[in-house]
């Protein structure tokens, strides 16, 4: 179920979180990658209960405290100066040799007559996944340092999952923008079980000898394999383009930023990619290896007044993959 949440502003930014189970009862919690198994857990309060009128996410800590009256609080990095959109033909977009587009090159690059969506995964987490897991304190720095490069003259409008650490991460881009409001919604389609047809197959498959959670999700998207547990690649991404994220030029936000998971975002990107980003984990005989997706990694997808669309695998921090 979708909820709409609104802040004005003079309130700090309007967040109602609260523990449910998940969207589906076989789906696979979130990989946690071997960088973040020794990770310190951000300092944690009590969820704030969805009557809550209002909340502020900590700039120190990543940890939600009620609030009444408190402004968004202001990013501690060096302001950027605002970028304006691009007159005539699109500023050239160099990805670098992994595939990935810096997310701020492409933000640049967006012209006048052009809106674009930012379909990225969550920023660095605690070690253990729940709904409720925070961002550590690096998580939240990323996401600011994320919002730092999307500064411009217009709002951006969030979306996220029904995920503490999705949430967090819009709001915390929104900080780093500058933002002085934090409008989103919540959804939970934007999930790996958007794309899973059959979720007791996918468990069967992802517990057999020699299986993974990632390596299935690989092997479906880049081999066809286990086509009885997933959809289609193609056509449940284009109606996910098609439906909730780029439904139409007049439909659609001007700047949009959708914060999600890993495994929603690999088979998005490998999709506007043409399978060009090297998600192929379950191949270790490649080289350069194969790699899962990076925080703060995932797709832009734009689109123009004449409805043509372009997209970018994109990167909000150094690389794409860790």
């Amino acid at each position: 179920m979708k909820k709409i949440l609104g802040i004005t502003l003079s309130v700090a930014a309007a967040i109602a979180l609260s523990a449910c189970s998940d969207d589906s009862a076989s789906a696979p919690e979130e990989t946690t990658p071997a960088s973040s198994d020794s990770l310190a857990p951000a300092s944690s309060d009590a969820i704030v209960p969805e009557s809550s009128a209002a909340v502020l996410l900590s700039s120190d800590a990543g940890t939600l405290i009620s609030s009444s009256s408190e402004a968004l609080p202001v990013s501690s990095a060096e302001t950027q100066p605002a970028v304006p959109c691009v007159d005539g033909d699109p500023v050239e977009v160099v990805p670098d040799t992994n595939g990935f587009a810096d997310i701020g090159d492409v933000f640049k690059s967006v012209r006048c007559d052009e809106k674009v969506v930012f379909v990225l995964r969550h920023g660095e987490r605690e070690a253990y996944v729940t709904r409720e897991s925070e961002l550590t304190e690096d998580g939240v720095e990323q996401a600011q340092t994320v919002g730092q490069k999307l500064i411009g003259t217009e709002d951006f409008t969030y979306s996220h999952t029904d995920f503490v650490r999705t949430e967090q991460t819009c709001l915390n881009i929104a900080i780093g923008r500058g933002q002085q409001s934090f409008p989103h919604d919540t959804n939970d389609i934007y999930q790996a079980s958007w794309y899973v047809k059959d979720s007791e197959k996918r468990t069967e498959y992802n517990n057999m000898e020699g299986n993974n959670t990632n390596g299935v999700l690989a092997e479906w998207i880049f081999l066809g394999n286990y086509a009885d547990a997933f959809y289609d690649l193609a056509e449940k991404s284009e109606e996910m383009i098609a439906t909730y994220l780029a439904k139409s030029y007049a439909e659609m936000p001007r700047f949009r930023v959708v914060c999600s998971h890993d495994e929603f975002i690999i088979p998005l990107v490998s999709y506007l990619t043409n399978n060009a980003i090297n998600y192929r984990i379950y191949d270790v005989t490649i080289v350069p290896r194969p790699r899962w997706a990076n925080y703060l990694s995932g797709a832009a997808i734009i689109l123009n007044s004449a409805g043509e669309r372009r997209a970018y695998a994109v990167k909000g921090l150094d690389s794409g993959f860790y």
